[in-house]
């Protein structure tokens, strides 16, 4: 660590020629390269005993006037290396105010419309680990235009699916590796943050998020459960609850939970479900759109977990509570379809415990 220190030490972005700029910056960049590398072998207390040292020494200041400074020549696989340490770095809370300046996020966002993947997938991990429970630098990011940038390269991937191929260390395709590092680096921008959703909807979200979990387990395996984390963000705020509950969003939602059977993404369509509903007038919209029949149904065809189902009878419950009040005669449907698929569900555990002896 010693030796690192002497490094960043000797490493001045003074008045000079361009050459001497440039081996300045070759020398930050190698830098970044050996303190990721420590970071990566070290444990939690060597890593946090590091991070006090290297912000007192001022590696953030030296990495700022490397990306600031318009005489330096800075390559798109020096921000992928400099990005690679600060996404190791702001995983330690005494990182991410200090690296929550509009400044930096300038440098990295570029690197966002690029086409070096790499790269990509290192400025995702720095801004995502940044604006992980941070406002601070969620707002710097929002003012560099951040957020447009990230909904857009979501978008962009998933129009070139067809040209973004091979296996990742993973085992799953390039494109979903990728697009599933942007969808949970939107995530970390967008939690509790309303003024995040406000942009992000404006920007066309939402039909991205929906375009990926009707893809479930063709193209998008991997982003397909950051794309439920993402959208069960939506409810907590106003601008998110009024896009949701638009009737055409209603009909996408309610069509994903009837074609869907991976057990997180129909979990998380159905509580969005049951927090929307919580407006009277969306209540009334889903049982106009036939939602509580639909689900009935699931419950009799379906062998469903007890959580799914769970879900399932909470979202009718609240629906029938709305249609009685309301006087709605197909309430009176609904309900008669439930008592009967509670009954058939009934006699089905009976049998099953007479012809196999187990306890139900």
């Amino acid at each position: 660590m010693e030796e690192i220190i002497n490094r960043l030490n000797d490493i001045k972005i003074t008045e000079g020629s361009k050459e001497t700029y440039n081996e300045s910056a070759g020398k930050m960049v190698n830098l970044c390269a050996d303190i990721t590398k420590q970071f990566l072998s070290s444990d939690d207390e060597k890593r946090q005993q590091m991070s006090e040292q290297l912000v007192t020494f001022g590696l953030i200041n030296s990495i700022n006037g490397i990306l600031s400074n318009k005489n330096i020549n800075v390559t798109i696989d020096d921000k992928r290396v400099v990005c690679e340490m600060i996404a190791e770095l702001a995983k330690f809370e005494i990182w991410r105010l200090p690296l929550s300046c509009s400044n930096l996020f300038s440098a990295i966002v570029p690197v966002l419309s690029s086409d070096d993947y790499g790269a990509i997938k290192q400025a995702c991990r720095a801004i995502g680990n940044i604006c992980y429970d941070n406002d601070t630098g969620r707002r710097s990011f929002t003012k560099v235009d951040g957020i447009n940038s990230l909904v857009s390269l979501m978008k962009t991937l998933i129009d070139s699916s067809g040209s973004i191929d091979g296996d990742c260390s993973t085992g799953g395709s390039k494109l979903d590796e990728v697009l599933s590092l942007v969808t949970s680096c939107l995530f970390n921008v967008i939690n509790t943050f309303d003024h995040g959703h406000d942009i992000a909807l404006s920007a066309g979200l939402l039909p991205i998020l929906l375009k990926i979990l009707h893809n479930k387990g063709n193209t998008f395996e991997e982003t397909s459960l950051s794309a439920t984390f993402v959208l069960q963000t939506l409810p907590e705020s106003e601008v998110g609850r009024k896009y949701l509950t638009r009737h055409k969003n209603l009909t996408e939602l309610i069509n994903l939970i009837t074609i869907n059977r991976d057990e997180d993404i129909l979990s998380a369509l159905l509580d969005t479900l049951l927090v929307i509903s919580e407006e009277d007038s969306v209540k009334i919209s889903l049982i106009a759109q036939g939602l509580p029949t639909k689900l009935i149904s699931m419950l009799i065809e379906e062998n469903l977990s007890k959580p799914i189902e769970k879900l399932i009878l909470s979202v009718i419950s609240s629906c029938i509570l709305e249609g009685l009040f309301q006087h709605d005669e197909k309430i009176f449907f609904i309900i008669y379809s439930l008592l009967k698929c509670c009954f058939s569900i009934y006699l089905i555990k009976i049998y099953t415990r007479f012809m196999y002896g187990c306890t139900v």
